[in-house]
């Protein structure tokens, strides 16, 4: 007994070295650098995801509403999801149909729009959109205020293509613990939010030791005509 609770003793320390030395190399000495102007996302930009069958292209940023809203056409084919299930904690996110139908899956309920329909997804609230249907979707996507929502969906979809095979389910959460602490705004639907918090603040320096990254220009360059 003694000799495990020396071991158990030892890890836990190792455990605490580990977290308290990588965030001071993560967040102190070796920071991600800040986002260069180049990399923010313009009217146009247009990221496929072929692995989810969807596409973005971006009709308004912030700079062109005043801070106001952000604003995008998204198109998902047949079968097609956003990757997962996920919450924005500081703005609403308004989904309009233009043509197809969208099945919009919010706290637990599911919402059938049609063209011409609107629904608001207050932040805070877990939400998926789907295309069940066997037409395309096409509809407008607006986050109120529009917060780093463009360069979010740049960027993360810009990880999510770059292999020519879906990103499996660690690199997909070591990604997520890393994004969730840069851009503070986008979560996944589970664990509970508080505790996603500690697990990137556990997990980011591992990312980064790994080679991930909350940015990259070559990312949002990628989408650009």
């Amino acid at each position: 007994m003694k000799k495990f609770l020396k071991v158990f003793s030892f890890g836990i320390i190792v455990f605490i070295g580990y977290v308290l030395v990588g965030n001071i190399l993560h967040l102190y000495l070796f920071p991600e650098q800040s986002v260069v102007e180049e990399a923010y996302p313009i009217v146009g930009d247009t990221m496929v995801n072929r692995f989810a069958k969807e596409r973005y292209t971006v009709l308004k940023t912030d700079r062109e509403t005043n801070g106001r809203y952000a604003e995008v056409e998204l198109h998902l084919e047949p079968g097609g999801a956003i990757p997962e299930a996920h919450i924005h904690s500081n703005y609403d996110e308004t989904f309009t149909v233009l043509k197809g139908a969208l099945t919009l899956w919010m706290d637990g309920k599911e919402f059938y729009l049609r063209p011409g329909e609107s629904h608001t997804v207050p932040k805070g609230t877990p939400h998926r959109p789907f295309n069940r249907e066997d037409r395309e979707f096409v509809g407008i996507v607006r986050v109120n205020p529009p917060a780093q929502w463009a360069l979010f969906i740049t960027q993360f979809h810009g990880f999510l293509t770059e292999k020519q095979e879906p990103r499996t389910n660690l690199e997909f959460f070591l990604q997520a613990m890393l994004v969730s602490s840069f851009y503070g705004d986008t979560y996944l639907a589970s664990p509970p939010i508080s505790v996603q918090k500690v697990l990137a603040f556990i997990i980011a320096p591992t990312s980064r030791l790994l080679g991930y990254k909350s940015w990259k220009l070559e990312n949002s360059l990628k989408w650009r005509g």
